[in-house]
Formats: C-alpha cells, sequence, structure tokens
C-alpha cells in the first residue's frame, strides 16, 4: 500500500504472510517506511507505528515487546536523523519499522467490523421496510 499526500507519496505499508503460514497460525511479517518525515511530529508517527505494531503482534507478549522495541529504535533513529539534519538543512528523514507476528488481531478486528456493517445494514432495511409499511397504512387511511 502506498502511502501518500497531496504532495506526494509519503511512504509504504508492506504486510506479508510468512511461509509458515496457517489459518491457526497467521504469521505475517510488516514493513513500514515512511521517506521523508521531516515535518510529521514524531509522536503522530508513533502513534501509526504503535497501531500497525499492536495489529500484527496479537499472538504473545513477547511479540509486542519486540514491536515496541523496533518502534523505539525506528523513532529514536528518526530523531536523530531529524537533530542533525536540522543542521544541516538536507531533504529527507527515513523512517522504517519493521514487524514479524499474529495477525490474530486484525483478523479478530476485521471480523467484528464485518459484522457491525451487516448489523447496519440489516437495521437499514429493517427501517426502510418500516417506513413503507407507515406510508401504505397512511395512504389506506387517508384513502389516497
Amino acid at each position: 500500500m502506498m502511502c501518500s499526500t497531496s504532495s506526494g507519496r509519503v511512504g509504504s505499508l508492506e504486510i506479508a504472510d510468512t511461509s509458515d503460514y496457517t489459518t491457526d497460525q497467521p504469521r505475517v511479517r510488516t514493513s513500514v517506511l515512511i521517506r521523508d518525515a521531516r515535518l510529521i511530529p514524531l509522536d503522530d508517527v508513533s502513534r501509526f507505528l504503535t497501531a500497525i505494531g499492536t495489529l500484527v503482534s496479537g499472538g504473545t507478549g513477547e511479540e509486542y515487546a519486540e514491536a515496541r522495541r523496533n518502534i523505539e529504535t525506528a523513532l529514536t533513529e528518526g530523531h536523530e536523523t531529524k537533530k542533525l539534519k536540522g543542521m544541516y538543512v538536507t531533504p529527507e528523514v527515513v523512517i522504517e519499522a519493521s514487524f514479524l507476528g499474529s495477525a490474530v488481531t486484525y483478523i479478530k478486528l476485521r471480523a467484528r467490523q464485518d459484522k457491525e456493517a451487516e448489523s447496519r445494514a440489516q437495521y437499514a432495511n429493517y427501517r426502510q421496510s418500516g417506513i413503507s409499511i407507515t406510508r401504505r397504512i397512511t395512504k389506506l387511511w387517508s384513502g389516497k
């Protein structure tokens, strides 16, 4: 997936299954690359990476801890680069993070979202049916 803004491409996000991926153990490898993080506050980058790391480290606490270490390393490197490049006014600050873990949390959230969307659609159909019935009853009573 390409990440872009109105001024161009910002980076990329890649999530791929591992060779030992199964439906019982959905192992994935995730890579995040932000090509130019100069103007993005590191707090925003941290929240973004943490959200992704959480979704792909649902297997164990160890996976989450590893994801956090990778995020901290990426942010520290980005912060150091920003400080250095600020002095020399170089154009890019690259932040790169990789995660290896289970997609269980993502799969559960996706299933929940699908159920919620289905419920909303059913409710909308129910309301629409109710409105149609009310219109028909109103027409019957008004004699029109």
